[in-house]
This record gives C-alpha cells, structure tokens and sequence, in this order.
C-alpha cells in the first residue's frame, strides 16, 4: 500500500521515528486491507491489530514451529509488550529449562516444613524470577506451586512451633518443681522441646513456666536441639547483688565460645550445640 495511503488508515499502529518503505506492507489481524482503506470512519485500529511492518521473518507460518511466550509486560499506559520465542531449537530450550526448574521444585515437595525448606523455595523463587529464558506459562505455574508450599510450610511450622512451645512449657514446669527441691540458690536445667526447634525461642516459654514454680531462685536454662545451644539466665530481686545473670552467661558463653549480653537480672547467648557438657559443667561451677 502507498505510504501516504496507508498512513490514513484510522487507528493504525506504527513506530514513532522509524522509516517504513514505500509501498509499505500492512498486516492486518482480521479485517480485509481494501476495507481499512475504503472506511474512515471505523477505529479499525482500536478494534484490531493493524500495524506497519518493515517485512516478514517468516515465508510462510510453519517456519515458527512453536511459539513460546517469555516475557508479558506494560511499557506505557494502555500498552503491553511481550516476548517469545519461535523455531525449533528455541522454543524447546525454553520448555526444557522450565521442565528443569520443575523437576528442582519435585525434588523438596516432600521436605519436612522448616528452615530448609523455606530456603530452597526461596532460591529456586528467585531463580525462576530471574530467568528470562523461561515459558512464561510454565513459569507462572511454578511460581504457584511454589506459594502453595510457602503456606504449607507456614502453617505446618506454626503448629510445629506450639507443639515445641508446649513441650518447652511441660518441661520448665518439670524443672521449676526440681529446682524448687534442690538445695542452694543457682539450678541449671535443660529443655527439650523437640529436634530442630528455635533453641532461643522455647527457652522463653520454659522459663516463665519454670518461675512460677521455684521463683526464689537463679535458673538458667539451656537447649540445643535445633542445632544451636541456647542459653537463658533469670535471677529473683531476691538475689540482687548475691547472683549476676550476665557474669552467669558470660562464664558458660566463654566456656563454649558463644556470644550474649544481658543484664543483672536477664542475661542470654547462643554458641555451639556440641558443647552442652561443658555448658553445663561452667554453669553448675558458677555457683
């Protein structure tokens, strides 16, 4: 069509800056070309898909074999961009490296909920986020799969973690009556909550239920089952100025190489989980 002739088409798509030949080819997604030039008052353009082109790629549509589609995107108002492959070779290293992240997600839906797990749905998230040579359908349906574990693995790790607390709690209430027997004014216990429980974290709950049963004296606790050794030091107004939760700690922190902090009265810390003997021996000498 002549240039000038195709540019009054109503609604037509070009390229702002970009120099089309003469005679200029116009594709047309449904309505016949003489109709788009003999009508001028439909917004054909609105309508349908009518652009400019520089020329085909293709001599006929068999040559793109599949059509995979890449990317999906706004690069202005009202205006969306997307980005595919064709041909043989490219359209099937697109599918196979989506298969590939598939079978990466196969490999941890069976993972227990927990730290691991949350890691590795978030690594094969960022991977396939970031890779732009990937179906986008496929892609998309990964992505799904992968909410669907991160819920699952929220709401199992929620009832996890109050089955933890409430082992943590049984177990502070059994050490607080222990303490409350025993003779002298310090009592080191440890916690139980269960394999790969939040070492620092059951030993709050532990605590505050072994307080209610011996409150007049010093306890530390200690747990090391989630693959660090926790330690928690609580020291009654009773002892002010006889007993240091902090000096407490800080000679168990030493004696394992760990790290805390704390004050007189609350001092806590964490360090390696092997050495829970001799946690133990520099908390029991302590007094």
């Amino acid at each position: 069509v002549a240039l000038d002739t195709a540019k009054a088409i109503t609604g037509l798509r070009a390229v702002f800056g970009e120099t089309y030949p003469d005679p200029v080819r116009v594709v047309s997604v449904g309505p016949k070309i003489d109709d788009l030039l003999s009508d001028k008052t439909t917004p054909w353009g609105m309508q349908n898909s009518i652009e400019f082109c520089g020329g085909t790629h293709v001599t006929n549509s068999k040559e793109i074999y599949k059509f995979v589609l890449l990317q999906e995107e706004g690069i202005a108002k009202g205006i969306r961009r997307i980005v595919a492959v064709t041909g043989p070779q490219a359209a099937v290293e697109a599918t196979l490296k989506a298969k590939t992240l598939s079978v990466d997600l196969d490999g941890f839906k069976g993972m227990s909920p927990g730290n691991e797990l949350d890691k590795c749905i978030g690594d094969l998230r960022k991977k396939v986020t970031e890779d732009k040579e990937v179906s986008l359908l496929m892609k998309n349906d990964i992505i799904t799969e992968l909410e669907g574990l991160a819920k699952g693995s929220l709401k199992a790790g929620k009832e996890q973690t109050k089955k933890f607390e409430g082992k943590a709690k049984e177990d502070g209430e059994k050490l607080g009556k222990e303490a409350a027997a025993a003779s002298g004014n310090t009592f080191v216990g440890v916690v139980e909550a269960g394999a790969g429980c939040d070492d620092a974290k059951v030993l709050t709950p532990a605590m505050d239920a072994a307080t209610k049963q011996c409150s007049d004296k010093a306890i530390m606790l200690m747990s090391n089952m989630g693959g660090k050794l926790a330690i928690l030091a609580v020291v009654p107004k009773a002892l002010t100025g006889k007993v240091s939760a902090k000096a407490w700690s800080s000679k168990v922190l030493d004696a394992i190489g760990g790290k805390g902090g704390g004050k007189d009265d609350k001092a806590q810390g964490q360090g390696d989980a092997s050495k829970l003997a001799e946690a133990l021996a520099a908390a029991k000498s302590f007094a």
